[in-house]
Formats: C-alpha cells, sequence, structure tokens
C-alpha cells in the first residue's frame, strides 16, 4: 500500500512540477508570522494589509459577505476586531488562494461556491463534533479541491471531469486519472503542504476522496477526513436541494459508513447536521464572493 502510495505522489509532482504549484504571497506569509507571534500586534498586521490596496478591498468584500454573516464591515481594524484572529487570518488566506488560482473561466464561480460552503459547513461539524478546531477546519475545506482550478489550467480536457471532480462519490476520481493520470486530491496534498497547512489537513485532502475501506495510521487525519467527508456530502444535498432532487442518506452511508464511528456520531446525528446546515446556508442566501 506504501509503494502504491509514493507512486501515486510521484506522478502528482511529475504533473505540479510541470504546472508550478502557486506560492503564498509576501504579505501572507508575514502576516502568518505575526498572527502566530505569543503577542500578536494587531496595529502591525492591519498595516502590513493597508500596504496592498488590493488585497486590502478583496479582504473587506470577503468580510462584508454573507459567508461572513454580511456584517458591516467598514475598515481591517474592524473587521479584526469583529472577526477575531483565526477568522481574520482566514480572510486573508480566502483571499489570497483566491487570487492565485482565478482564471479558470466559467467554472470559477462553481468551484468557489463549493469551496467556501464546504469550510463553511467543515467548520460547523468541527464545532458540533469537537474533532478539530474550527478556524483549521474551514481552512480544510477551503483547500480541499484547491488542485482542481490548476488542473483545469493545465488540461482543456479536464472540463470534461470537473463535474464529477466536486462530487463527494470515491468513484469520482477515476475519470480524472484516465485523462491526467493523477487526481485532485494528491495534487490538492502537495499544494497544501506548499502552503504550509497542518500535516494532518494536508494527508486528509490527500484521502478525502478514498472509500471507507481506507484506513490511516494517524487517528486526527482520520477524523479531520470524517469531518470533511460529511461536509462535502451535505453541500451536495444543500445543491441537490436547491435543484428540487434530495439525497438518499443511504448510497452515500454504502461509501462513508466509517464516518460515523470516526466522528462519534449516529444517523440521526447526520440527519441533523444535514437540517442545521442547509437551513443555516439557507439563511445567509450564499453567492459567491
Amino acid at each position: 500500500m506504501m509503494g502504491v502510495a509514493n507512486e501515486n505522489i510521484k506522478r502528482a509532482e511529475e504533473v505540479v512540477n510541470s504546472i508550478g504549484i502557486p506560492s503564498q504571497p509576501g504579505i501572507v506569509l508575514a502576516i502568518h508570522k505575526e498572527i502566530n507571534d505569543p503577542c500578536p500586534d494587531f496595529k502591525k498586521i492591519t498595516d502590513l494589509i493597508g500596504h496592498d490596496v488590493a488585497i486590502a478591498a478583496k479582504i473587506l468584500k470577503i468580510a462584508n459577505s454573507p459567508f461572513f454573516g454580511s456584517r458591516q464591515v467598514s475598515s481591517l481594524e474592524h473587521a479584526l476586531s469583529l472577526l477575531g484572529i483565526g477568522n481574520f487570518n482566514n480572510l486573508i488566506i480566502t483571499s489570497a488562494l483566491r487570487d492565485v488560482l482565478k482564471g479558470c473561466g466559467p467554472s470559477d464561480e462553481v468551484f468557489w461556491n463549493h469551496s467556501m460552503l464546504v469550510a463553511r459547513i467543515t467548520a460547523y461539524i468541527a464545532k458540533k463534533t469537537g474533532v478539530l478546531p474550527e478556524e483549521e477546519a474551514y481552512l480544510l475545506g477551503l483547500f480541499h479541491d484547491c488542485a482542481i482550478p490548476l488542473l483545469l489550467k493545465k488540461f482543456p480536457d479536464y472540463v470534461q471531469v470537473f463535474d464529477s471532480a466536486i462530487d463527494y462519490r470515491p468513484e469520482s476520481i477515476y475519470n480524472e486519472e484516465k485523462l491526467v493520470k493523477t487526481n485532485h486530491s494528491i495534487v490538492g496534498y502537495i499544494v497544501a503542504k506548499s502552503w504550509r497547512l497542518p500535516e494532518v489537513m494536508c494527508e486528509a485532502i490527500q484521502f478525502h476522496h478514498a472509500d471507507s475501506a481506507v484506513r490511516q495510521g494517524d487517528p486526527s487525519v482520520s477524523k479531520a477526513r470524517a469531518a470533511l467527508l460529511l461536509s462535502e456530502y451535505i453541500c451536495h444535498c444543500y445543491t441537490a436541494e436547491i435543484s428540487g432532487i434530495p439525497e438518499n442518506d443511504d448510497e452515500w452511508l454504502n461509501h462513508y459508513g466509517d464516518v460515523i464511528c470516526e466522528l462519534d456520531i449516529d444517523v440521526d446525528d447526520i440527519k441533523d447536521f444535514k437540517e442545521d446546515s442547509i437551513d443555516m446556508l439557507s439563511r445567509m442566501e450564499y453567492t459567491c464572493v
């Protein structure tokens, strides 16, 4: 199994090398360093962002979006005091990631709607289950499909498998592998590592399309993966409900029944999570930012 995994990573690295990994902007690295200081200087953080008018404007736009509650955020200082340093850091990373991954055409809006919805739901599931901190769960959801825009840019024919790539079903990656000899889960793992996400989150991204037969050595990886899997499914249920085609939980549970064990929940909890998440997203009247 380890040999197969290493071979898959090697193929993904070859693809990534031919594409080029989008690097974390210098301003994000500087802010990350300040935020992780034992005594972060809030004024220094806002001053760093303020020197880049474009980034500052994007952060304020996202802060005022339905995704963050449609608050009337008038300044970077206001956003930082209102959202807290963890959510503010997520705002910065969201803005930076969106900027470096833009340009995949008509699929841009679909991709970002999906990614940000999954981020929001993963944070909610983390809060309810305690499997990982909410702010980390948000980033896990945000980055889980980050390789898709890169593959769209590199391979013109990838648009043929785009819809299945953002689907929750484990077999969805097979079409990718036939087309580009790798899949977005493994490429996403490499991108997430390059952006210095915690290893647990990187591995959860790598295995988020693996079926229930795959078990990871680190229990934290399995739990993070489980939160992400449930989040993707609930996101799919939300979009399916909008289209008038409700999902049946039985098919999902056939693939991902281990999620119940990993999150220490039951089938009724899944139904409650779905209802609460769909209600939350409906009230947000979410639109892509």
